[in-house]
């Protein structure tokens, strides 16, 4: 109500959001999308969001935004840092989708903190350019490129 394109309304609030968290049965779990800072993280933790997606909606329409690989190390800090975030106290799931390109954006995301990460256009693209072989096409070449990646840095499982 009252949203503007792709932009949400002004009236939108933490009250709206804690109500809507409500309205669902305690079992099913809410998920935010476009999260950018700790401080906006923290509150949605604190209202019940069980997962927080950092993304910046496929761009810096704000002009001078955050970039959300910056946001993602932040966001993924704090939750750490409070306690909800990590092996030992998984309360919350992260993910990261803005800009994901390569198996080296995956890799990147996925040392920040992220759980997994979002590629929407890539898809998008495969899919409209090679149907549903375009798909399979893309997804081994990010795994191929994750998997090249993680050769670099040394690693050889993803929780390392």
């Amino acid at each position: 109500a009252g949203a503007t394109g792709v932009f949400p309304s002004p009236s939108f609030d933490w009250t709206m959001l804690e109500e809507l968290r409500k309205s669902f049965p305690a079992d099913v779990p809410v998920y935010l999308k476009g999260i950018q800072s700790a401080e906006d993280a923290l509150q949605a933790v604190a209202i019940g969001v069980k997962g927080i997606v950092v993304s910046n909606h496929g761009g810096r329409a704000c002009g001078n935004a955050i970039g959300a690989l910056e946001a993602l190390e932040e966001v993924a800090t704090a939750l750490r840092s409070a306690g909800f975030l990590g092996a030992e106290c998984p309360a919350v799931e992260l993910y990261y989708d803005s800009g994901v390109r390569s198996g080296r954006d995956v890799a990147k995301a996925l040392c920040l903190g992220a759980r997994g990460v979002g590629i929407g256009r890539p898809y998008y693209w495969a899919a409209a350019c090679g149907g549903e072989e375009g798909i399979v096409q893309l997804v081994q070449q990010l795994t191929a490129e994750l998997k090249l990646c993680m050769q670099q840095l040394g690693v050889s499982q993803l929780r390392q």
